[in-house]
């Protein structure tokens, strides 16, 4: 199976679970020019895209901390990511998803969980621990950027 072929399956799992689990949240949209945990997630998340885009022998980030934001936002936009998912998401090779997914479950970060509808699917999922280590690093982000943007626009 090439790639075109697996994005077309990762898509269509995505809209079947769409269609079987409708789960529409709408993103929140900042009141002010404060920046909260969210915010910082999905800014890296668009960083390291651009970057790789900019830059495509240079890898933007971690294996790990793309799937661990990928997660975060996941979670907090109340949406299930599937290990085809993720592999989308990241724009990781298969076998770098998987090895990594390994890593961050022995880690206690990530945890699998089986579809009860598709036994060859697994949801997965932040801990409580790694909701709470991603929240910090991400909350310690926004604390450092709001200072910055506040005096922009006190300017």
């Amino acid at each position: 199976m090439n790639h075109a072929e697996k994005v077309q399956i990762g898509i269509a799992s995505k809209i079947l679970t769409q269609l079987l689990e409708p789960q529409h949240v709408p993103r929140a949209v900042p009141t002010s020019h404060q920046f909260d945990a969210l915010a910082i997630a999905r800014a890296l998340k668009e960083n390291f895209a651009k970057r790789e885009e900019l830059l495509p022998i240079l890898p933007a980030c971690n294996p790990g901390w793309r799937i661990l934001i990928e997660l975060y936002i996941a979670r907090r936009e109340r949406v299930r990511v599937s290990i085809t998912d993720i592999t989308l998401l990241t724009n990781l090779a298969g076998a770098t998803s998987l090895r990594w997914l390994k890593l961050l479950d022995d880690g206690g970060l990530v945890i699998r969980q089986p579809d009860i509808n598709d036994r060859r699917r697994f949801w997965l999922c932040l801990t409580d621990r790694g909701l709470g280590t991603v929240s910090e690093v991400l909350e310690n982000m926004a604390a450092q950027f709001n200072p910055v943007f506040d005096l922009a626009y006190a300017m």
